[in-house]
């Protein structure tokens, strides 16, 4: 049996190179045929806001590596409730599953490793 795995990303787009990482790191356990997770929490669902450009920056663009999600068979991508309402997202660049603090547990505790990328 292959262990879970679980990345979660609480930073923002393009600031820094956490979240490109992060979605690298996801995809490449996916290609090993590791059942993946993604969370994006905090600041990180705003990588989630669709038509965003990292032109002039030395950084992919989020969409185009989230749009490669499904290519790899990474289909269990949420976020979590609250910061999606703090952060004001309500259009996002992927279908992400809405997870509410109690949601949140059960996924991080169902998982064999979890990553939180900052």
């Amino acid at each position: 049996m292959t262990a879970s795995c679980l990345s979660i990303i609480s930073s923002p787009p393009l600031s820094s190179a956490n979240s490109a990482e992060a979605l690298e790191l996801l995809l490449v356990a996916a290609a090993f045929d590791v059942p993946t997770t993604l969370l994006f929490s905090g600041a990180g669902v705003l990588n989630l806001i669709p038509e965003q450009s990292a032109d002039g920056l030395a950084r992919k663009t989020p969409s185009k590596q989230l749009g490669a999600l499904k290519l790899y068979g990474v289909e269990s991508v949420y976020a979590c409730k609250s910061s999606m309402q703090r952060y004001g997202v309500t259009d996002t660049v992927i279908d992400v599953l809405m997870a509410d603090s109690e949601m949140l547990k059960t996924l991080i505790s169902a998982q064999d490793m979890v990553f939180s990328h900052r």
